[in-house]
C-alpha cells in the first residue's frame, strides 16, 4: 500500500469513527436539550435504573451490539436501537462528507486545507441531525441549535469556501479560471 493510499484509508476510517462518537454526543443532545436539562450533568446512566454507564459501554456502535447487545447492564432493560443507529448515521455522514471534502485532493494540498472545510461543515451536519431527531420527537427546532448555526453561517460566509466543484478553480458554478 502506497503512503497517499494509507492516509486515504487511515482518515477515511478516523473520520468514520470521528462521527460515531458524535454520534454518541448527539444522543445526549437530542434528548436532554429539548427538556431543558444538562448537556454535561449528570454523566451517561441509565434513564430506568440511574446507573451510570461506564466509559467502555459507552463505546458507539460496539458497546450496544458485542458487549450490552441492546439492554442496560445493571438492571436488563433494553436500550432503544435508536441509539446506535445514530451513531451509525452519524458516522456514515462523516465519512461521506470527508470523501466528499477531500475526493482527490489529499495527494496535492495539505492536510489543513482540507480538514478546515470537514470540521465546518461536519458542525453543521451534526447541528442537522441534532434538529431532525428532536424535530421527529417533539415537533420543534429548539434556538439553542439554530441560532448559534445561523451566526456562524453568517460570520463565515466570505471566510470559509466550499469545496471547489470538480472542473472549478475556484468552486463557483458558470465561472472559470
Amino acid at each position: 500500500m502506497t503512503d497517499i493510499a494509507y492516509w486515504k484509508t487511515f482518515l477515511a476510517v478516523y473520520a468514520f469513527c470521528w462521527g460515531a462518537i458524535w454520534g454518541s454526543f448527539l444522543n445526549v443532545v437530542i434528548w436532554r436539550l429539548p427538556r431543558g436539562k444538562s448537556l454535561s450533568h449528570p454523566p451517561s446512566h441509565c434513564p430506568v435504573c440511574s446507573t451510570p454507564i461506564r466509559p467502555w459501554d459507552n463505546v458507539p456502535i460496539f458497546a450496544w451490539l458485542i458487549w450490552l447487545r441492546g439492554k442496560c447492564r445493571a438492571c436488563g432493560t433494553s436500550i432503544p436501537v435508536r441509539y446506535p443507529a445514530i451513531e451509525l448515521l452519524t458516522g456514515i455522514l462523516g465519512l461521506a462528507l470527508w470523501l466528499h471534502v477531500s475526493a482527490d485532493t489529499l495527494a496535492v494540498q495539505p492536510l489543513q486545507v482540507i480538514a478546515i472545510p470537514f470540521f465546518f461543515h461536519f458542525f453543521f451536519m451534526t447541528a442537522l441531525v441534532s434538529i431532525t431527531f428532536i424535530d421527529l420527537d417533539m415537533g420543534i427546532i429548539p434556538n439553542r441549535l439554530t441560532t448559534p448555526c445561523t451566526v456562524a453561517m453568517a460570520s463565515s460566509c466570505r471566510r470559509i469556501r466550499s469545496c471547489p466543484a470538480p472542473g472549478t478553480p475556484d468552486g463557483l458554478p458558470g465561472r472559470a479560471g
